[in-house]
């Protein structure tokens, strides 16, 4: 059983900048636990920009992305030239309107896994950057590799004239999982001191599964559009109709398709970085990706093999939406539960006098952080900017010394923890006076707070078990 009292000596803190240089073996300690590094005091942003190796594989990223987005235009909206004849594409004109109809589902579920990512600092680049790889490199990937499985399947199949929904069931679901999951178990690397709770990988697994449905409803919704526009059939429906009945399917009934069965790798990985356990460091991103690869293939065979409506529609309200309902509702206990973790792990640190009594409290409220920043907010607008940036960064450094401390208390973290660990208390000493944390009457009147400077009344050194503490299974 671990202790729960702050592992730093008031000692250690009071000494060095914020920002000062720490030495080759504390460096390395950081890096090999993922934790950030200070750079060294007086050193040029954009220097220490270029020296971080996140820097190059966001820009790697942002070119991958860049690349795949033009690519994707340019096999599927223009008309081209094929012998025999035009292959029709999705029209330049139309193209707008198609973007629109799949833009009234993408923008609310995208906001919804933004809302629900919040036990973090705020990540609009990763945020982005998920939205585009499900967007772009997903669907341009995945949209080649499902043709060339078909056209595979079509001349093995000995005839069987059902080769599209074969590759539908069999292919599909694991190449579209595969693309999507791949820039989540890149994030799981390269940030994975990030992957704080199940909530991370519920919001990042839907917002790659999101921007993927996004694209793919433009797909289908142009496609649908142009086939009953060149259509000379008396029967077939106005070209609009025909497309607002597919919206009506892909964006009404089945919109959570997509970010429900990519949440699930997305929640194996978070199982897995917040877990010691060798055994579930390795299956649990597995049975993930399978269960959200085995769901797809549900789906989609049920669609593809049941042609009754009454089926597909006791099938849909029996299970596709009672597992989507148990998977917001797992989202919506997280909340809390996380709530109470924050509240926890800091007063551990309230409690030796390392933070206010009533910062946990303030730190594991939503409400009570938005007042903080909005009345910050109204001061930056009055002339004092240096309240607003003041709160914000000390509401950033509470929480990730909450989960700082959960990491090192779980084994997850080893000793490199209290290099973090210093810098943050020394940060939040250092913003409080022009921060907001809470009103000014929750300020202790008649308890004095024993701060930083001095020695906390209870001291206790936790025992950690060994960890090692790299990306990759620790030892036990």
């Amino acid at each position: 059983m671990h202790t729960a009292a702050p592992p730093t000596r008031p000692a250690d803190l009071s000494a060095g900048a914020a920002g000062a240089p720490a030495p080759d073996a504390e460096r390395r300690a950081l890096r090999r636990s993922g934790l950030p590094i200070s750079p060294p005091a007086g050193e040029n942003p954009l220097l220490s920009l270029v020296k971080n190796p996140r820097t190059w594989l966001v820009l790697g990223l942002i070119l991958l992305e860049v690349i795949c987005a033009w690519r994707m235009y340019a096999e599927n909206v223009p008309d081209r030239q094929v012998p025999g004849g035009t292959l029709l594409g999705l029209g330049v004109d139309q193209l707008p309107l198609f973007v629109q109809y799949a833009s009234y589902t993408a923008v609310p579920l995208a906001l919804l896994f933004i809302l629900l990512d919040r036990f973090w600092r705020p990540r609009p680049l990763v945020w982005l950057l998920t939205f585009g790889w499900g967007a772009f490199v997903a669907t341009y990937a995945a949209m080649h590799l499902n043709t060339w499985a078909a056209s595979h399947l079509g001349i093995l199949g000995n005839g069987d004239p059902a080769t599209a929904s074969r590759a539908a069931v069999f292919v599909a679901p694991f190449v579209e999982e595969a693309t999507k999951a791949s820039v989540l178990f890149l994030l799981a690397i390269f940030f994975r001191n990030q992957w704080v709770n199940r909530m991370t990988g519920i919001a990042l697994g839907g917002l790659v599964a999101t921007g993927f449905a996004w694209i793919e409803n433009v797909l289908y919704y142009g496609r649908a559009y142009r086939a009953a526009a060149n259509s000379t059939s008396a029967s077939t429906l106005d070209p609009e109709q025909a497309m607002q009945q597919l919206v009506f399917v892909r964006g009404g009934l089945t919109f959570f398709a997509h970010p429900m069965f990519t949440c699930m790798t997305g929640i194996g990985l978070a199982i897995a970085l917040r877990h010691r356990s060798k055994i579930v460091r390795v299956v649990a991103p597995l049975c993930g990706y399978l269960a959200a690869a085995l769901g797809h293939m549900w789906f989609n065979g049920t669609l593809s093999t049941v042609t009754s409506e009454a089926t597909l529609l006791m099938l849909y309200l029996l299970i596709a939406v009672p597992v989507f309902l148990s998977i917001l509702v797992m989202a919506i206990t997280q909340l809390f539960t996380q709530a109470r973790l924050v509240r926890a792990r800091l007063e551990d640190y309230a409690r030796t006098g390392w933070l206010l009594p009533t910062d946990p409290r303030n730190m594991a409220s939503l409400r009570r952080r938005l007042v903080d920043v909005v009345v910050a907010f109204g001061r930056l607008l009055t002339g004092n900017p240096r309240s607003f940036v003041s709160t914000v960064r000390i509401q950033w450094a509470m929480l990730e010394l909450a989960y700082l401390r959960d990491g090192m208390v779980r084994g997850l973290i080893d000793e490199a923890g209290h290099i973090r660990e210093k810098v943050l208390l020394r940060r939040i000493r250092e913003l409080r006076p022009t921060a907001r944390v809470g009103p000014p009457s929750q300020a202790p009147a008649d308890t004095p707070w024993i701060g930083p400077g001095a020695a906390p009344a209870a001291y206790l050194t936790p025992q950690y078990s060994p960890v090692n503490p790299s990306w990759g299974p620790p030892g036990r």
